[in-house]
């Protein structure tokens, strides 16, 4: 029984654990990304302060941007399948290099589109975080002329840093409650479960045995 315990402990933490791959990074806003998460939009009027977005539900937080429209307080953006639309409402961080999101409740699922200020290529870096720990990073080179990406990954995090060596623009900032376990841990977790009930059925017949 004792096996039993610490068998059927060590399946309930492995449940418990992300995914062996930490994060997983999406590339597109393709329909299943834009199905399985709900978009907080930007609302405040052009040139004014923006710091939180929300759907009432869950609020996403970060460091102080300034709202503007593709268009109009924004030169270009990009278009299908690279972004949702070319004229979304967006951020601009006014200088800052790096921002942090911070989320009311753990993500499975955080992304957003972004464009460096500079007509050229630059990189991108988000770090996910789950409390104080770092579950891992995503990268990817964005054009600052009409090319902006998407950054998103799959995971389980409550916070995101998004660096780069210029200031940007980001919007259509979109979460999902929970990601769906990869195939490998499922595969873990039915050896386990598996394992737990051969251990249960020896020890029934040990003790059928003892008793006969």
């Amino acid at each position: 029984m004792k096996q039993f315990a610490v068998l059927t402990a060590g399946l309930v933490l492995l449940a418990a654990q992300p995914a062996s791959a930490a994060v997983t990074q999406i590339m597109t806003p393709d329909v299943a990304y834009t199905s399985s998460t709900v978009l907080l939009p930007i609302t405040a009027a052009d040139f004014t302060s923006v710091s939180s977005v929300t759907d009432g539900i869950l609020t996403v937080t970060f460091d102080t941007s300034e709202a503007r429209t593709v268009g109009s307080g924004w030169s270009t953006w990009g278009s299908p399948p690279d972004t949702e639309g070319s004229t979304p409402k967006i951020a601009y961080t006014n200088g800052l290099t790096t921002i942090t999101f911070q989320s009311s409740a753990p993500m499975g699922i955080f992304g957003f589109e972004v464009e460096g200020n500079p007509f050229d290529v630059r990189n991108f870096t988000v770090d996910y975080y789950l409390g104080a720990t770092l579950q891992g990073s995503i990268s990817r080179a964005v054009n600052g002329s009409a090319g902006a990406r998407l950054m998103a990954a799959s995971g389980t995090f409550d916070r995101a840093v998004v660096s780069s060596d210029t200031d940007f623009a980001f919007g259509q900032v979109r979460y999902g409650v929970s990601a769906v376990p990869e195939p490998a841990t499922w595969a873990m977790m039915i050896i386990g479960f598996g394992a737990v009930g051969g251990m249960v059925r020896n020890q029934r017949r040990r003790q059928t045995l003892a008793f006969a």
